[in-house]
Formats: structure tokens, C-alpha cells, sequence
């Protein structure tokens, strides 16, 4: 079945350089991205109930966006989280880009949209 790049945007009251650090800190992206998450250079490991994802950080700009390449996705696809600052009122969205198969768009956003709840209660917005 073919994959799907799908992309959602949800609204963070935070800093961006507040938010970045909730995006690259294994520590920070334990709070609410998995249930644990250990970075040994470009490599992460990515635990979700007992389920370890290996992947790698394939790109980074402070303050602006992380890329990982999962094992489990294609050779095309990733998981990007990039900081979007509005230029007029300057609110802060966090815009995800990542891949499923045609048909789960809305199971991958249910799965995103509970992510991003356990974010908000970290990062106190």
C-alpha cells in the first residue's frame, strides 16, 4: 500500500528556543514524544511500551526544526517537527511532517494529537 506524507500544525505557548529543547533533548522528548528516548550521537533509540525504534537525527537547525529518519519508515520518509513563527503575531506552531499508509491519516492524527497534549502539560501552555 503506497504511504501518505501528512502534515499537521498545532499551536505551542512557548519560546521557540523553549520548544527546541523539548525537540531535541532525550530527556525532554521522553516527556512527551515516548515513553523513553536515549541519543548516542546521530543515533536514537525511541521506546513506546516496551517497543524500541532505532533512528538516526539527519538534520537540525536551532531553533527551527529537527528531522529524524526511523527504521521503520522507507528510505524517502521521515519524521520532521519544525518551529513556525508567525511574523505578525508572532504565535508559535509546531508543524509535524511524517508517514503512514493511505487511510490512516486520521489514526496518525489521533496519535499526534495525543503527543502534543502530553507536550502542552510539559511545557505548561
Amino acid at each position: 500500500m503506497a504511504t501518505v506524507k501528512t502534515q499537521i500544525e498545532y499551536p505551542v505557548r512557548c519560546k521557540p528556543a523553549l520548544l527546541y529543547t523539548y525537540l531535541t533533548d532525550p530527556v525532554f522528548l521522553s516527556q512527551w514524544f515516548a515513553d523513553k528516548v536515549e541519543q548516542h550521537g546521530d543515533s536514537w533509540t525511541f521506546n513506546w511500551n516496551g517497543e524500541v525504534v532505532e533512528g538516526r537525527l539527519v538534520e537540525k537547525k536551532i531553533n527551527a526544526s529537527v528531522k529524524f529518519e526511523m527504521d521503520y519508515h522507507d528510505d524517502e520518509e521521515y519524521i520532521q517537527l519544525q518551529i513556525v513563527v508567525d511574523a505578525i503575531t508572532d504565535e508559535i506552531e509546531l508543524l509535524i511532517t511524517d508517514f503512514c499508509e493511505q487511510g490512516e491519516e486520521e489514526d496518525l492524527k489521533l496519535l499526534w494529537d495525543t503527543s502534543i497534549q502530553r507536550l502542552h502539560r510539559a511545557v505548561g501552555a
